[in-house]
């Protein structure tokens, strides 16, 4: 489901984009079946569901590569890591015996900034993050 609401969100992003009219979503590599299993659900989604088939503008099952090997993939991984902890924070921080991550509060504002708030209103508000290419 994570990766639906990711790709609808993309998809999202990338209609309303001046520059793009595709994108191809790259994820951390797992293990090779699991990644296999990952990427044929999400085809499955994009060609067998009445959502997944408005999704015109995803390109392809999504990539894996080993983030252990690309800056990219690492950098994706601290900003997931940043926004997972701060909605964990905010929605459990006064559950007994939930993770303390107070900590990462200092971040968020700078990283709020950066996210995409779509302009098309499809019943709820989308949001999502994206790379802005400085050269």
């Amino acid at each position: 489901m994570g990766l639906q609401y990711l790709t609808e969100r993309f998809n999202a992003h990338v209609a309303e984009s001046d520059q793009y009219n595709h994108g191809v979503i790259i994820v951390d590599k797992r293990i090779a079946q699991l990644d296999f299993r990952v990427a044929s659900s999400h085809m499955s989604y994009l060609f067998g569901h009445q959502t997944g088939r408005e999704l015109t503008n995803i390109v392809e099952a999504p990539l894996f590569a080993d983030s252990r090997l690309t800056t990219g993939l690492q950098i994706a991984d601290n900003v997931s890591s940043l926004i997972y902890t701060n909605h964990y924070h905010y929605y459990c921080r006064d559950i007994e015996g939930a993770e303390d991550y107070s900590h990462t509060k200092q971040f968020w504002p700078r990283l709020d900034a950066l996210q995409f708030k779509s302009k098309v209103l499809v019943g709820h508000n989308t949001y999502g993050f994206r790379v802005i290419d400085q050269t």
